[in-house]
């Protein structure tokens, strides 16, 4: 039997994350960075580094940082559900258009594929799934963090 979601508590498995859900992820050495999911597979890392966990209110007022093409991690995740942080509209439930494909392109928005040419991928994000360890990584480098991959958080 799945373990339902607890607030404050990691996530019990994966394909547990859902939109508008806000998580605090384990970084290393007692810091963790924040991210809300959005609709699609993209995770809005938000601008907020902390020693330890704080709550909801403080990081639900945090502005996006940067989007990250993500999978849950496969077994128990070392992410904490901290809540739900609801979208103001639906343009800001997804995360910005991606690019895949070979050798046809498409264009992949907000749920919705369309071929196109090579040049209207020009300036357009390519699509790039990232495991969890490397969103990590990511949001370590992204804010200059001085975490050694030695200490960095990883799954089992």
């Amino acid at each position: 039997m799945k373990r339902p979601k607890t607030i404050g508590r990691v996530l019990p498995a994966p394909n547990k994350t859902r939109p508008s859900d806000v998580l605090a992820i384990p970084l290393g050495l007692g810091y963790f960075g924040y991210a809300r999911v959005l609709n699609g597979t993209f995770l809005e890392i938000l601008d907020l580094i902390t020693l330890g966990t704080v709550s909801l209110s403080t990081v639900s007022e945090c502005k996006r940082k940067f989007y990250i093409e993500f999978y849950e991690p496969y077994d128990e995740s070392p992410w904490i559900y901290l809540g739900k942080s609801k979208f103001k509209d639906e343009q800001e439930s997804w995360g910005p258009p991606v690019w895949f494909g070979v050798p046809f392109k498409y264009i992949s928005e907000k749920g919705v594929q369309r071929k196109v040419s090579v040049k209207e991928t020009h300036g357009v994000m390519k699509q790039q799934l990232v495991h969890p360890d490397g969103i990590v990584d990511r949001i370590v480098e992204e804010f200059d963090l001085d975490i050694p991959k030695k200490h960095r958080e990883r799954l089992k």
